[in-house]
C-alpha cells in the first residue's frame, strides 16, 4: 500500500469500520455512515468538503482515520478508491489481469450512455438549456471533480458568446452570487447532490432570486429539492466510478439546446496561438 498506512492492504475501509464501530464515537460515525452510504462524494471531497458533507471538524475526519487505522484522510482515500475499483471490476466480472478487461469495461460503459439517452427527459433538457440562453450571467459551480465540468461548461458557453463565470476559488464564486441581479443563473453540479458548499451556494442565490438549475447523478437528493429544474444523470451507486462520463455525456446533450448569441473560437484561437509550438 505504500509509505503511511498502519493496516494490511487486503483491508478495505468498510471491513474496518464493521470491525470498530463499537468504539467509533457519535460524531465518527457520522463519516463512517458518509462512507457507507456515498463513498464516491468521500473519495472527490477535500478534508473540508468531507467535514462539510458529515456535519463535523475537520479534526473529527482526522480522528476517525487515525482511529480505523489510517494515519491520515489521504491515506484512508486512497484505499477507499481502491476498493471502489475492486467492486467495480468485480460487477464487471472481469479480471485485472484479463487482457481485455479494458475493452470490456469500455463496453459497459456504453452500454450505460445507452441507458442515459433513455433515462434524459428531452423537454426537461430543452427547459434546462432554455434558462441558460435566457439568462443575462451564468454562475456554474461545482466541487472537487465536479469543478472540471464547470470549467468545461464555462468555456463552451463562453465560446458561445454566453457570459458564464465560476470554477474558481469558492469565496469569490460565493461573493460573485451576493453581488448578482435577478436575470442571471446558477447552475450547480453535485453527482451526490448533497455536497453542502454546493448546497449553500446555492440557497444563496435563492435569496438573490436568480433561477437555480442542478446537474447532479442521482435522481433524488437535498439539491434537487431545492433547484427550478433539476436534470440527473441517474447513476446507482455500483455506476459511480465512472459517472464523469454520464454526466459529461448529459452536458453534451444539454449544448445540442444552446443558442449561440456569437461564435468567439476563432477569434480565442488567435488569441492564444502565438504561445503555440
Amino acid at each position: 500500500m505504500g509509505a503511511g498506512f498502519s493496516i494490511q492492504a487486503k483491508d478495505s475501509v468498510r471491513a474496518l469500520i464493521s470491525s470498530t464501530t463499537d468504539s467509533l464515537s457519535s460524531a465518527e460515525k457520522k463519516i463512517a455512515d458518509k462512507i457507507i452510504s456515498t463513498p464516491i462524494a468521500m473519495v472527490e471531497a477535500n478534508i473540508s468538503e468531507a467535514a462539510e458533507l458529515c456535519g463535523v471538524s475537520e479534526a473529527t475526519i482526522v480522528r476517525f482515520c487515525k482511529h480505523i487505522g489510517y494515519s491520515g484522510f489521504y491515506q484512508m482515500k486512497l484505499q477507499l478508491s481502491h476498493d471502489i475499483g475492486q467492486t467495480q471490476r468485480g460487477a464487471s466480472g472481469s479480471s485485472g489481469k484479463d487482457a481485455s478487461s479494458g475493452q470490456k469495461q469500455l463496453m459497459q460503459i456504453a452500454d450505460r450512455i445507452q441507458g442515459l439517452a433513455q433515462h434524459l427527459n428531452i423537454d426537461s433538457v430543452k427547459r434546462f438549456a432554455g434558462c441558460i440562453n435566457s439568462a443575462s450571467i451564468i454562475h456554474v459551480l461545482g466541487c472537487g471533480l465536479s469543478k472540471t465540468l464547470a470549467s468545461d461548461i464555462i468555456m463552451r458557453l463562453n465560446n458561445y458568446g454566453i457570459r458564464a463565470v465560476g470554477a474558481g476559488e469558492y469565496i469569490s464564486e460565493v461573493t460573485d452570487l451576493m453581488l448578482a441581479s435577478e436575470n442571471e443563473l446558477l447552475l450547480c453540479i453535485s453527482k451526490s447532490g448533497e455536497t453542502r458548499r454546493v448546497i449553500g451556494a446555492a440557497e444563496i442565490a435563492r435569496s438573490r432570486g436568480l433561477k437555480l438549475l442542478a446537474l447532479t447523478g442521482v435522481d433524488k437528493s437535498p439539491l434537487s429539492k431545492i433547484a427550478d429544474l433539476t436534470l440527473s444523470a441517474g447513476i446507482s451507486p455500483e455506476d459511480a466510478p465512472d459517472s464523469n462520463v454520464y454526466l459529461m455525456s448529459a452536458i453534451d446533450c444539454i449544448f445540442t439546446y444552446i443558442v449561440p448569441r456569437c461564435d468567439l473560437s476563432d477569434r480565442l484561437e488567435m488569441v492564444i496561438s502565438d504561445s503555440r509550438m
